[in-house]
């Protein structure tokens, strides 16, 4: 027996059973010393997994990603771009103060503005309420919509649509918030967008937030699908600069429009310069895609209920797949499933190939940084994993016509 401190490091060594891949086996470590037991003891859903020893030692210094040179340029980029708006608007003697000390109150423009750039905080007249303000902004026909930072947070009672042939700007220091009490139905998520294409979202410094801990709690009904972000079937898309938080299913939810025989899938989207933390599902789960790049993201501590991994590539039964879909310069920590799942068990059978790559990343998820569960379909799936880091193990369930590589 001994003492652990906060700064102790555990190391646990593993065995395997022939059948599964073992360069995917180093020795890895648990920084949080109360976490051992638990952490071991879900090695053994895994089957062909043995203890083989546990070990103490000392301190270790951990592989990162640097992506704050990315960030001050992105912030730097719309902060530049909020301040033309409103110069824009300055020239045309139609804005109301930016800021006021709260959100602005006082503008008489409406419904009935139809103008290149608005605030949604000219729609805050009466009892509108904030989110219902966020709603008019979008669907006023304005090709760019501004979500002004103030003292008061956004909060919203229900679902926004989200709108395609449109730039949507939160400001820095801008959080939105879901209300208490609200979102009592199971698949209403924060932000929603189907079948559209040409939407841009930007949000260095802003923070999309919902209330996990009392999704997880009466008079709550049980559910794993109240995201903050969802996707289904968009085409050309870009989502970037964004904090999004404590979602009661996935921080985003990339889709197909269902319902429908095809089942479209997104495609050509970009998640760039995301932090998304504490969700309650997984920190992003990929359905489907065509073209889908995640880069520079930050995703850390996914905990509520199954799988709970940091990335989720899971193809419903039947949805295409993924072509061309590439994770490049991401950390992923802290997450208590996998740091990224690959569950193929569901996928349909494609004569087209898939091709996943994962690209420069630090994956620190002990125990298990990486997870491949096999397809029984036998579809020709490429992974790819090049100059990562890894934290835990690499489970890889070999299958017919699956390859995983690692460089």
């Amino acid at each position: 027996s001994c003492l652990l401190s906060s700064r102790s490091e555990v190391r646990v060594l593993l065995v395997a059973k022939r059948s599964i891949s073992r360069e995917a086996f180093p020795a890895f470590t648990i920084r949080h010393p109360k976490a051992i037991i638990p952490m071991t003891l879900r090695l053994f859903q895994y089957p062909g997994i043995f203890l083989a020893a546990i070990l103490l030692a000392g301190c270790a210094s951990r592989p990162h990603t640097d992506d704050a040179g990315a960030t001050r340029q992105g912030l730097s980029a719309q902060a530049s771009r909020i301040d033309a708006i409103c110069a824009e608007w300055e020239a045309e003697g139609s804005s109301p103060t930016r800021r006021t000390g709260g959100l602005s109150r006082s503008s008489p423009l409406g419904d009935a503005y139809r103008g290149e750039t608005v605030s949604a905080a000219w729609w805050l007249v009466g009892n509108t309420g904030t989110g219902e303000a966020i709603q008019a902004a979008i669907d006023s026909g304005a090709k760019t919509v501004l979500i002004p930072a103030s003292r008061s947070p956004w909060m919203l009672t229900g679902t926004v649509v989200l709108k395609g042939g449109q730039e949507l700007i939160f400001e820095s220091g801008c959080l939105v918030l879901a209300r208490p009490g609200s979102f009592m139905a199971t698949n209403a998520p924060l932000f929603s967008a189907r079948d559209l294409s040409g939407l841009r979202i930007s949000g260095y410094g802003a923070t999309l937030r919902m209330r996990k801990r009392d999704y997880q709690k009466p008079p709550y009904p049980a559910s794993q699908w109240r995201h903050v972000l969802s996707l289904k079937g968009v085409k050309g898309v870009l989502v970037e600069g964004l904090t999004i938080e404590s979602s009661g299913g996935d921080g985003v939810y990339v889709g197909t429009v269902d319902g429908t025989p095809s089942r479209q899938p997104c495609e050509d989207l970009t998640l760039h310069d995301l932090r998304i933390l504490d969700n309650h599902r997984q920190g992003i789960s990929l359905i489907s895609g065509t073209r889908i790049l995640i880069e520079n993201c930050t995703i850390e501590r996914t905990n509520g209920t199954l799988p709970m991994a940091g990335i989720d590539f899971e193809p419903n039964g039947a949805d295409p797949g993924f072509q061309d879909c590439t994770v490049r310069n991401c950390r992923i920590e802290g997450n208590s499933g996998p740091g990224i799942l690959f569950a193929f068990d569901r996928a349909m059978k494609t004569a087209s190939p898939q091709s996943i790559r994962i690209e420069n990343c630090a994956i620190l998820d002990p125990p298990i940084a990486v997870s491949v569960l096999k397809s029984g379909t036998g579809n020709r799936i490429d992974i790819l994993f090049t100059g990562c880091s890894f934290e835990g193990l690499r489970y890889i369930q070999h299958a017919e016509g699956l390859t995983v590589r690692m460089r």
